[in-house]
């Protein structure tokens, strides 16, 4: 079963996306903030990260760096938010991402972006 860290701020969002992702297959695991994540990633090894950007203590983008950079990871990344205006996609590549989608309520998009990234 392929793990997935989670890394959302918005408890109501973190707990709709836990479900779909577990009754999609996935073991789950979540951080609140990019220090959690950071610790998280390094105790679970999780095979894909999802990506909040907007965290109360940073920047998403500069976890997904730290995650690339101090772990030499080749884990995937699925950067996502709800503020796509604040979103750059060039960024989001250049900090390590291997995707971007927007955050809706309707999980599907992010759960077949998921399945296609651990595919590869």
């Amino acid at each position: 079963m392929k793990k997935i860290l989670i890394v959302e701020d918005e408890q109501d969002m973190t707990q709709l996306v836990e479900k779909k992702l577990r009754n999609s297959g996935f073991e789950v695991i979540s951080a609140a903030s990019g220090k959690e994540a950071v610790l998280k990633f390094q105790e679970q090894r999780p095979d894909l990260v999802l990506m909040d950007v907007v965290l109360p203590d940073c920047d998403g983008f500069e976890i997904c760096r730290r995650i690339k950079r101090e772990f030499n990871s080749d884990v995937k990344i699925l950067v996502y938010t709800g503020k796509l205006a604040a979103v750059d996609a060039r960024t989001a590549r250049t900090s390590g991402a291997d995707e971007l989608v927007v955050k809706t309520d309707d999980l599907k998009t992010v759960v077949d972006t998921i399945r296609q990234l651990l595919s590869d």
